[in-house]
């Protein structure tokens, strides 16, 4: 069989010339193929030369990363500072309404309504509920329009010993002029002790 098939090839120039091209076509696709690959392995090694790089210039570098480790512990102290804490959820809620009743009675205003509620997980993602995660507390105050003790009103919340935020202010001048705000808090729940 093969000496047939050596017969064919040296007696047609068909064949011949057929079988080249198919062969110099496969050579010149092994020639692209080892370029490319020779060219993303220049780039992984230059990727991995300027890592290496980057690496080396940090190098010796501790006290800038001490000095960013300060920096984070003071605004990690300064967060646990503002966020709302006391020993439940309720406790935490109770204390932000008797807050914000008491900053709504030195700006000279007095609540319709005054809600606080809540306690959904600040931000889940889909992942587990975890016990130290922040929770998001509401609240809902509505009074009566006056410029200048919403201002005080608003200073205070400003200003306050706790960080909370104003979601939403809405001011309505007809038939009665009134003033709704709604405001978030986050409440951090007491971290228990390890067994």
């Amino acid at each position: 069989m093969i000496n047939r098939l050596r017969e064919q090839l040296l007696g047609n120039p068909r064949l011949r010339a057929g079988l080249a091209i198919i062969v110099a076509l496969l050579a010149a696709y092994a020639v692209l193929v080892l370029r490319d690959a020779g060219r993303h392995s220049r780039e992984a090694v230059d990727a991995a030369e300027a890592r290496l790089g980057a690496l080396r210039t940090n190098d010796g570098k501790t006290d800038l990363w001490r000095d960013r480790a300060q920096r984070t512990r003071g605004l990690l102290a300064q967060y646990e500072a503002e966020v709302w804490r006391d020993a439940t959820l309720a406790q935490a809620q109770a204390a932000m309404q008797d807050w914000l009743a008491q900053s709504l009675k030195r700006a000279g205003l007095q609540p319709r309504e005054l809600n606080v509620g809540g306690g959904t997980a600040a931000a889940t993602d889909g992942a587990p509920s975890n016990p130290a995660q922040p929770v998001r507390i509401r609240a809902r105050v509505a009074f009566e329009y006056q410029r200048p003790a919403l201002a005080v009103f608003v200073r205070a919340l400003l200003d306050g010993p706790r960080r909370v935020g104003l979601e939403r202010l809405l001011v309505r001048t007809t038939p009665t002029p009134t003033a709704e705000v709604e405001l978030f808090a986050l409440y951090r729940p007491p971290v228990a002790p390890g067994p």
